[in-house]
């Protein structure tokens, strides 16, 4: 058994590697300028809600024969470093700043109803 301080750094060696995942899909989405920042981070949420729905779909299903290690470096550190409530925050807020409130409304509706339908798809497909 690990020491929770051993656990935590393997945790977060998760959520840097998941960060850093998706700085790089920001970079080759954001590159030519074709798609906004917005979009881009709606997408990488929604792929990052049905990932951990299918996961912890999975996991369930496995009935504890999986490592919880795994499972909070997989769920809590790579899914977590991966999606981000910091960037939806000031995406939401620049959006209202700039006086986008309609589009602002669409990228929360979608995020949270889509994120929440594919995490429960993603469950599903794992069963």
């Amino acid at each position: 058994m690990l020491s929770p301080f051993i656990t935590s750094l393997i945790i977060g060696f998760g959520g840097g590697l998941g960060a850093a995942t998706r700085f790089f899909i920001y970079f080759l989405l954001d590159r030519g300028r074709l798609w906004p920042q917005w979009k881009i981070l709606l997408c990488i949420n929604l792929l990052g809600s049905l990932a951990i729905g299918y996961l912890s779909g999975f996991m369930l299903k496995m009935h504890g024969t999986y490592s919880q290690l795994i499972a909070d470096v997989m769920l809590t550190g790579f899914l977590g470093g991966f999606t981000t409530f910091s960037a939806f925050m000031i995406e939401s807020t620049e959006g209202l700043l700039n006086k986008r409130a309609r589009g602002v409304a669409f990228f929360i509706g979608v995020s949270i109803i889509g994120g929440m339908a594919l995490a429960w798809l993603g469950q599903r497909l794992s069963s």
